[in-house]
């Protein structure tokens, strides 16, 4: 298959289902790390593989329908739209997520962001560190609580903005220029050769 834009969105729209169950496995291990602090080295572990599973996909995409040769350009252009889509699908799950499944999210994140603060105050070593973090407390005791659009909009922010710093890492990985000869002048030496 040839390098066409077409191709490239039609990849990366398959490929960001799997990268958007990813990242939904990831946020909900997260809430399962502030119940349980024993889980937070493998969300570390599973958070820092992000980058190599999308080289593993731009790396098929390069090899299976670019033909095997990637510009940095387009490298970065298939990771960025990669990570578009499953932005995309992330952000609708936590919609669903927070309309229908768990109303009550933002107000337990809420609690429990204020929980970790009060547990730092308790523990932190500078007196300036307890000063910012409990000005910080405040602040957030004084938030709204968001809305499950606001955090839908929140959370595809975040996951594009990371995704388009991953990608231009990732892109210099993946790209590849042409070989200096192509098949047919490698044919031709061999029977020149001959």
């Amino acid at each position: 298959m040839k390098n066409t834009p077409e191709s490239l969105y039609s990849v990366a729209s398959k490929l960001a289902i799997p990268l958007a169950a990813y990242f939904i496995g990831l946020f909900f291990l997260m809430n399962l790390v502030y119940v349980q602090n024993q889980y937070a080295l493998i969300l570390f572990v599973l958070i820092l593989m992000v980058p190599l599973l999308i080289y593993k996909y731009a790396k098929k995409y390069r090899d299976m329908f670019a033909g095997g040769v990637l510009s940095y350009m387009n490298a970065w252009r298939f990771c960025a739209t990669l990570f578009i889509f499953a932005a995309l699908l992330f952000s609708f799950f936590i919609y669903i997520y927070t309309t229908f499944l768990n109303t009550e999210y933002a107000s337990w994140m809420m609690q429990t962001s204020i929980q970790y603060l009060e547990l730092y105050i308790k523990q932190a070593p500078k007196e300036s560190d307890i000063a910012f973090v409990k000005e910080w407390l405040e602040k957030t005791k004084e938030l709204a609580l968001p809305t499950p659009i606001e955090m839908a909009v929140q959370t595809f922010w975040m996951v594009l903005n990371s995704g388009f710093i991953t990608s231009f890492v990732v892109s210099l990985f993946v790209k590849k220029k042409p070989s200096r000869f192509t098949d047919d002048q490698q044919t031709n030496d061999t029977i020149t050769e001959e």
